[in-house]
């Protein structure tokens, strides 16, 4: 038995359009991450048509913090406005010594 739409093929899909959309709107990841936000929040407009399992939301997420890269650190997680409940990571830039707490 085949499944057409095995799971890998629509993770595929939701990897390249988030990152094609990271590298679009990198400045607005980058303002969301010092503010304390969930930078995911950034590209939920974008991506919400295409995630279709709550997985794929912490599959950006992961994208998203390989992105921001060492100098920022995971601080905890905020509820993001999507169709599937999920909580996007907040940071804190680690360099500053100041973390942006999520409210």
């Amino acid at each position: 038995m085949t499944d057409d739409h095995a799971p890998s093929d629509d993770e595929d899909i939701v990897v390249r359009a988030a990152l094609q959309a990271i590298e679009a709107h990198g400045d607005e990841l980058l303002q969301a991450a010092l503010s304390g936000e969930p930078p995911l929040q950034v590209l939920i407009p974008l991506l919400e048509p295409i995630i279709i399992e709550r997985a794929h939301w912490g599959k950006v997420d992961r994208l998203i913090r390989d992105w921001l890269g060492l100098g920022f650190e995971q601080v905890g997680r905020k509820w993001v406005p999507t169709r599937l409940p999920h909580k996007g990571l907040c940071y804190y830039q680690a360099d500053s010594g100041e973390p942006a707490r999520p409210t």
